[in-house]
């Protein structure tokens, strides 16, 4: 088993959404944790990789409509993953180290 680096869960509880130390995301079953399916999202994290009180480095995973947004600070980017397909939508860059994230509707 990879250490986890970040994990969540989706709100109606149906999957497990891990970020191993491998840089692979798992979408696992969320009520046996069985592995479903396992991409790369990012390269893998060093050894010593660990947050520190003066600096938030860890990346994040939060999901919305069958869609996870999982950020990879290090690399300055975001990757949107279908849960149902386990294949990455998008990957969008951006400035700076993302790490936590927060869904804003516009509903």
């Amino acid at each position: 088993v990879n250490a986890a680096v970040q994990q969540n869960v989706t709100d109606d509880g149906d999957w497990l959404l891990v970020l191993t130390r491998d840089g692979v995301f798992e979408i696992r079953d969320g009520e046996t944790g069985d592995i479903v399916r396992q991409l790369p999202v990012t390269q893998p994290f060093a050894k010593d990789f660990h947050e520190h009180t003066d600096k938030a480095v860890l990346p994040d995973i939060i999901s919305s409509d069958g869609t996870a947004y999982v950020s990879v600070p290090q690399e300055g980017k975001i990757v949107l993953v279908d849960i149902e397909k386990g294949e990455i939508q998008k990957t969008i860059d951006v400035d700076g180290e993302p790490t936590r994230l927060v869904l804003v509707s516009s509903k």
